[in-house]
């Protein structure tokens, strides 16, 4: 809109657009030891930084965002950016202004983000605790995820995204290790009315119908979104299996590269075990700076696939109520990601978003999320 200020009444306003070609950062001295262990980025000015903020699946709560406003005026220029991985920064911080910076951040809950050849923090959407179309509850996932691997130490950076439903709006495909939530779908003919509605609805063309109008699911054409079971007004296509298939080897950057699938249709409560073997796998056979798409160009996807899929009877995933319980959880959540009552330590979650658990019929799922 001609004329219109770019920045709201009273905020910082942006910096002028370069007019020419930009001169080259000045040589920041090096930071302390105690500082150089992530999430203190260098800017170009010399001695400001820009500290990004540890928030596991880009979930906040509102003292959180107060506390980062009150970090942003007081130690930065009053600006926060947001990363494509659900991560604020604070801008413009004086050298001298980190130690007080940080310790305010951890007194409010808040901590660093990690940087280097680590486990960064785990990124996804709501799932179905919030979402209508989630299928699998990615949040809870990510939270535990993040609990137990964060700042775990790799051959190079290793992104972890979780995505409640084919959709992946948070690109789960794209991360070192991707999980995407979707169902197998089967029809009932006792129940099906051969309405049609189903095939209309499918956007994958993967419904047609034989001779007597029955719908018949193609499975290597359907995603698994499940919109069709949504959209049966008589409930005669079900979800008969609710899980995740897993992506490895994805990344962005210079080169960028897509997951490839090593595994299809785990349970949930398999998903942090799929982690903890393939980041074993990747500390065997990665070498330094490495990342893990790139040593499944050289090495393939199969031998990772088979240390996925090995079946064992140790190694159970950490329950919700044991990471809700851990030290390590994000202060201010409990162990299903829903944001707790600070005086009484009480969920205040609805019980519609009560039970997100593996298998549950996706018609009940959607019903509770968008109740």
């Amino acid at each position: 809109m001609t004329g219109a200020a770019p920045w709201p009444a009273g905020a910082p306003a942006a910096a002028a657009p370069s007019t020419g070609r930009a001169a080259a950062p000045r040589r920041t001295a090096p930071l302390p030891a105690d500082l150089k262990t992530g999430g203190i980025v260098p800017q170009r000015e010399p001695d400001r930084f820009t500290v990004r903020v540890r928030t596991p699946m880009g979930r906040l709560l509102p003292a959180h965002l107060r506390a980062l406003a009150d970090c942003a005026e007081r130690f930065g220029s009053g600006e926060l950016h947001l990363t494509v991985r659900q991560t604020p920064e604070i801008l413009d911080v004086p050298r001298a202004a980190l130690p007080g910076l940080l310790a305010t951040l951890a007194a409010s809950g808040l901590g660093r983000a990690a940087a280097g050849p680590v486990v960064r923090a785990v990124s996804g959407c709501s799932g179905c605790q919030v979402t209508p179309n989630g299928l699998v509850d990615s949040l809870g996932l990510g939270l535990e995820a993040d609990a137990r691997f964060f700042g775990r130490p790799c051959p190079s950076k290793f992104k972890l995204t979780f995505a409640g439903c084919p959709t992946d709006c948070v690109r789960a495909k794209g991360a070192d290790l991707g999980f995407v939530g979707r169902v197998e779908v089967e029809v009932d003919p006792e129940r099906c009315e051969r309405c049609g509605l189903c095939s209309d609805t499918c956007r994958e063309g993967a419904i047609t119908a034989d001779t007597t109008g029955l719908p018949v699911v193609d499975p290597q054409a359907c995603v698994g979104c499940a919109h069709c079971v949504r959209a049966c007004p008589v409930g005669a296509l079900e979800a008969a299996r609710t899980g995740l298939d897993v992506y490895a080897g994805g990344k962005h950057g210079r080169h960028p590269r897509s997951g490839e699938r090593i595994a299809t249709m785990i349970t949930e409560d398999r998903a942090l075990e799929t982690i903890e073997r393939t980041l074993a796998w990747y500390r065997r056979h990665g070498s330094s700076g490495e990342r893990l798409g790139t040593v499944l160009d050289r090495l393939g996807t199969e031998d990772l696939a088979a240390t996925v899929a090995e079946d064992t009877d140790n190694g159970r995933c950490i329950s919700a109520q044991t990471w809700s319980q851990n030290d390590a959880s994000p202060p201010g959540y409990d162990g299903r990601g829903r944001g707790k009552d600070a005086g009484s330590g009480r969920s205040s979650a609805t019980d519609a978003t009560e039970g997100a658990a593996s298998g549950r019929p996706v018609r009940a799922a959607a019903a509770k999320a968008s109740s």
